[in-house]
């Protein structure tokens, strides 16, 4: 069984024309050597709306060909820092919480809202109290906030108290956004304040994969997941297992969760095929970066399972 925790659906109307755009121009690079590539506009155009998912409806058909039990879902508020979509971001947690009601067993919603926007607190209760929110998705880069903002902290409060996680961008992005804000040093000083509080790193950082062990030495409240990490893993395998196999030995097992930040790469990168490379893992992984099935099955749902079990 697996867990994925950490992933999305698209709706075109959640997403301004600038966020769009900027994906598909990072896309379109990201694919150039790739079967199916495109220009950014062919990207924006033809690649992005096949994975447009208002109802879960895809989603759920590809968790099924991986044999995905769980997806957590959620919206990103980037509406600050890269213009709003069309539609509210209550109404876009609201969408988001509506398909996790539809799906029961099949996905786990968290909520998102940029710390900095009016009533976000009170916005904080309203999700976990009516629409059953089980943790919360903060985007600093996106929305040019450093995670220790003054701002955040009511929200941290809360979610500690509730046992909820935080799961964070952390790691460089593309351009036009300022990565300084995804750093793993800038999650040190909420993960001393809040040491009852568990922060998931997403994508372990990518390049600042060292810096975010590092962090995770030092704060057992840090964990990570590896989505966003299917680009990698097939350009070149076996730096990806080292990457991987350095992580895994610098959190533990326990603290290292699979994910697939999907539907990022599902035109190009099947979310099975994804799947099927970590568990064959203990088989095909290069000398020196062996997995044990324990640790496979660690990533893959033990772990998950553990941190969303949390009482709330």
């Amino acid at each position: 069984m697996t867990i994925d925790i950490h992933t999305h659906l698209w709706v075109k109307e959640h997403f301004s024309d600038t966020w769009w755009k900027t994906s598909a121009t990072f896309l379109s690079q990201a694919t150039s050597q790739m079967e199916r590539s495109g220009t950014p506009q062919e990207v924006l155009e033809k690649f992005l709306p096949e994975s447009f998912d208002p109802r879960g409806e895809i989603c759920v058909r590809l968790m099924d060909e991986a044999e995905i039990e769980k997806s957590v879902i959620m919206p990103i508020d980037c509406g600050l820092g890269l213009g709003e979509g069309s539609k509210s971001i209550e109404e876009q947690n609201r969408d988001l919480a509506s398909v996790a009601k539809r799906y029961p067993g099949r996905f786990i919603f968290f909520c998102s809202i940029d710390p900095r926007r009016e009533g976000a607190l009170d916005f904080l209760e309203k999700a976990v109290k009516e629409w059953d929110a089980k943790g919360f998705k903060l985007q600093p880069v996106m929305g040019q906030l450093y995670p220790w903002d003054e701002a955040a902290y009511p929200l941290y409060q809360r979610l500690s108290q509730l046992g909820l996680p935080v799961l964070t961008h952390v790691g460089p992005m593309f351009e036009p956004l300022d990565s300084k804000y995804g750093h793993p040093r800038e999650l040190d000083r909420v993960l001393r304040d809040f040491p009852n509080l568990t922060i998931i790193a997403a994508h372990i950082g990518y390049a600042w994969w060292r810096e975010l062990i590092e962090v995770a030495q030092k704060r057992p409240n840090l964990v990570c997941d590896f989505s966003n990490l299917q680009n990698s893993a097939n350009e070149n395998y076996g730096r990806f297992c080292h990457v991987l196999r350095r992580v895994l030995d610098g959190f533990g097992k326990d603290r290292v969760l699979f994910g697939t930040d999907g539907p990022f790469w599902d035109p190009w990168l099947s979310r099975k095929w994804w799947v099927d490379l970590i568990k064959n893992l203990p088989t095909q992984a290069p000398e020196g970066s062996r997995f044990t099935e324990e640790e496979i099955n660690a990533m893959l749902y033990g772990s998950a399972q553990k941190l969303l079990a949390s009482p709330t």
